[in-house]
């Protein structure tokens, strides 16, 4: 998996692509009645992105134990093991 600063300079890098998606999904979730199809076609825009970043070998290589989050400081967080399927 990434270390922390990794993590943080992967997001870095693409910041304003996520600022651009975050807006997009946040802008159609106000629409009203509407809100409802668009909370879920965001989820599904935001796995094909994934996919996209996987297929193009952006994507961090995934952990090949169990899911830890991690501090700032790097410590792993115990609590948070297994909340997140590899």
């Amino acid at each position: 998996g990434l270390s922390f600063a990794e993590a943080r300079e992967f997001v870095r890098r693409r910041r304003l692509a996520y600022a651009a998606f975050g807006t997009a999904a946040a802008a159609l979730e106000i629409v009203p009645v509407l809100n409802c199809v668009f909370v879920f076609s965001n989820v599904v825009a935001a796995a094909l992105w994934a996919a996209d970043l996987e297929d193009a070998g952006l994507a961090p290589e995934p952990n090949a134990g169990p899911a830890t989050a991690l501090t700032p400081r790097g410590d792993s967080r115990p609590e948070m093991r297994g909340a997140v399927s590899a």
